[in-house]
């Protein structure tokens, strides 16, 4: 009785064996589209704070010192203002901020598109106690003497303004991600 029941065991062992190893290639496959689509969520959960920093219709800075530095041209303004917490939302500390400064000329018809952030660069040195300025190719016209030429992703759209923020911008840790650098002074 019990070799055969050890015989069965084996044999059922062995089916079950041939019959898990397709499947495992399936979950691979989908695991592998999972991780993809999960590189489109974020951990950062953005708030949009514009209407907190608007008054008279303008939207004021939270770092006046770093928009000074922003290349601009006869245009520009702070059109979007996002929130978030990094690490302990408990502690008032821990918030940072996107600002997302548009500017270009009136005969432009895309202009260029800045991030000012307090988020902290590893790769560029910057802490949380700053702010840096980033230009955003994605966002902006490649053509900077007509501005004729469409952004990728257009930053007057208010949802694939915050996805690419989300995803693009800021890693899963709400840091600036690797690839994007401070404009120099």
């Amino acid at each position: 009785m019990k070799s055969t029941l050890f015989k069965y065991f084996c044999l059922v062992f062995a089916l079950g064996a041939a019959s898990i190893q397709p499947a495992y290639g399936g979950i691979q496959r989908n695991l592998s589209v999972l991780s993809r689509d999960l590189s489109l969520v974020s951990a950062v959960s953005l708030e949009d704070v514009t209407a907190r920093w608007t008054f008279r219709d303008e939207v004021i800075s939270a770092f006046p010192a770093t928009v000074a530095r922003v290349p601009r041209e006869e245009n520009w303004r702070i059109i979007k203002v996002f929130s978030y917490f990094q690490g302990d939302a408990a502690n008032p500390q821990n918030e940072r901020r996107v600002e997302v400064m548009y500017t270009g000329g009136d005969w432009m018809e895309y202009g260029i598109v800045y991030f000012i952030a307090n988020s902290p660069n590893a790769a560029a040195e910057v802490s949380f106690y700053e702010s840096a300025a980033y230009k955003m190719s994605d966002l902006s016209t490649t053509d900077l003497e007509d501005g004729a030429v469409a952004p990728a992703v257009d930053p007057l759209n208010d949802e694939a303004l915050r996805t690419y923020i989300s995803t693009k911008f800021l890693d899963a840790n709400g840091a600036v991600a690797a690839g994007f650098a401070p404009i120099s002074d």
